[in-house]
């Protein structure tokens, strides 16, 4: 899959490319920034709306491409935790700070509960 920005945005065709493969699918490491970063000098913009927006696509793209499963990849924020990273990885992990089900402060957002709605369906 395409990683989730803001400037990539889940479109009706967004998994053609991998079913052009005519593979099984699955989402492994999934995450959608919900908060503005700057990666390598780039400010990426975005928000709690735009990551509930790439998730729910990934969601609903799900069952009727059949994926065997999708993991999302940082459950939690992890505002202060970075500043622990080595200098050398800080920037690169800037991309996935805020990417998580729950802020730092550990109070939910709305992809959480989304997700939560995902998991009580019934298993095929």
């Amino acid at each position: 899959y395409h990683y989730g920005l803001n400037h990539n945005p889940m479109t009706s065709n967004y998994f053609d490319l991998a079913k052009f493969f005519g593979k099984p699918m699955a989402v492994a490491e999934m995450g959608a920034i919900s908060h503005d970063v700057k990666v390598f000098g780039k400010n990426i913009e975005a928000t709690e709306e735009d990551q509930l927006k790439f998730k729910k696509g990934v969601l609903e793209g799900a069952d009727p491409n059949d994926f065997k499963f999708i993991v999302n990849f940082v459950a939690i924020d992890y505002d202060e935790a970075i500043k622990q990273f080595p200098k050398s990885v800080r920037e690169f992990a800037n991309a996935w700070v805020h990417t998580g089900f729950q802020r730092a402060s550990r109070n939910n957002k709305k992809a959480l509960t989304l997700w939560d709605s995902y998991l009580v369906l019934p298993k095929r």
